[in-house]
């Protein structure tokens, strides 16, 4: 999708913003496609719904637009919120599951990450805004 053929999504609610978004990830994930997820305290929800809207992921590539340097089972680690509400619902081959290893030192998982989705276009990019305005992780202070 180009910029000028975005489509601006207003819901009433949490609940409705979750299920448009999770028909999103399992649009794409019927698809095929490459898709980026976030973390935070907003996604959870829609990843719930995703799974049962579609648990059958095995042709989609998983990755991250960001990461907290925690490991995988960190309450706080994107990672782990997705496997929590998400991939352990699903069929997706684990060769798929593209993670950043957030308990590796930050510039070297940055690195291993950068190498890993070289050459990669992705179909779906979720991204969270903070209430201080911060995406991925990129805080404005």
């Amino acid at each position: 999708m180009r910029a000028r053929d975005a489509e601006l999504i207003v819901t009433d609610d949490e609940e409705s913003a979750a299920r448009q978004v999770a028909e999103l990830l399992a649009e794409a994930a019927r698809a095929g496609g490459e898709i980026a997820l976030t973390g935070g305290s907003t996604p959870g929800r829609a990843y719930e719904l995703a799974a049962d809207l579609e648990p059958d992921w095995s042709g989609a590539g998983v990755w991250w637009g960001d990461e907290r340097c925690v490991p995988p089972e960190d309450e706080r680690s994107n990672f782990g919120l997705a496997r929590r509400t998400l991939l352990n619902r699903l069929e997706a081959h684990p060769g798929r599951v593209h993670r950043i290893r957030g308990e590796d030192e930050p510039a070297a998982a940055a690195a291993s990450y950068d190498q890993e989705l070289r050459g990669t276009t992705l179909d779906l990019l979720l991204l969270g805004l903070g209430p201080d305005g911060h995406v991925a992780s990129l805080f404005p202070n």
